[in-house]
């Protein structure tokens, strides 16, 4: 399979597109993503692996 690049502006649903499709086909993908957490900060990202 190709590599799928999606891109767009921040907030706009690239993730979330992405999971609703992978839940929709039942299949799974490689990769990683970043994941906000709030925090006493503001805000953090995590790096989510995928397999």
């Amino acid at each position: 399979m190709k590599n799928i690049f999606l891109t767009g502006e921040k907030g706009i649903g690239k993730s979330t597109l992405l999971f609703k499709i992978l839940n929709l086909l039942d299949c799974s993908i490689g990769g990683y993503y970043e994941k906000k957490i709030p925090c006493e900060d503001g805000i953090k990202f995590d790096m989510i692996m995928q397999q």
